[in-house]
């Protein structure tokens, strides 16, 4: 499956929206909606990738970065949404979008990525499980006071690796980025009015 990493374009937003529903908010209220995905993204604190296929939209992320600027600390990124079309799963696509958002934060200097899934969803777990993750806390009622979450978190690279990393950033993530801070700045202002 011939698969391209990319920013998120204004005319993804709706589809983004859909498969948050059908995809990740099963079962629960939709909160992910259209305005609710085009706030986040507005937002400078962050950033989102798709995976497109011939058909389309095979999944997408979106993350929240956390640098404190003029501080040493080393900030923090948070993984909001993951969703990966059932067809395009056991393929890397899910894997593919996770490093994207690690290799981001890196580059921001960021050494800590969290993220919440479902307590039930036992592939969730095990998928970020497989990617380095370990499981932090149960949160319980989190998901709209229904069901109970666990919080995952990885540990990135140290300041020498972080280094290197931002130097060598892989080509495509660094045209991600740009993509995504272009289609930002040409055509998103107009989804705020």
């Amino acid at each position: 499956m011939d698969l391209q990493l990319g920013g998120v374009r204004q005319s993804d937003i709706a589809a983004l929206a859909r498969m948050s529903r059908d995809l990740i908010e099963v079962g629960l209220p939709w909160t992910w909606r259209r305005q609710r995905l085009v706030r986040a993204l507005l937002r400078d604190d962050h950033v989102g990738a798709v995976l497109r296929g011939e058909a389309g939209i095979v999944g997408f992320c979106v993350m929240q970065l956390s640098i404190p600027a003029g501080s040493d600390a080393a900030g923090h990124a948070h993984l909001v949404l993951l969703a990966v079309d059932p067809a395009a799963r056991r393929r890397g696509a899910g894997s593919r979008l996770v490093r994207w958002a690690e290799q981001t934060a890196l580059v921001g200097g960021v050494r800590h990525v969290s993220l919440e899934t479902r307590a039930s969803s036992e592939t969730a777990r095990a998928f970020y499980r497989a990617l380095g993750y370990r499981e932090i806390r149960r949160v319980e009622r989190y998901y709209s006071g229904r069901e109970a979450a666990v919080v995952m978190g990885r540990e990135l690279l140290g300041d020498a690796e972080i280094n290197r990393a931002r130097v060598r950033a892989d080509a495509l993530v660094a045209d991600a980025i740009t993509r995504a801070l272009d289609d930002r700045r040409r055509g998103w202002a107009t989804a705020r009015e």
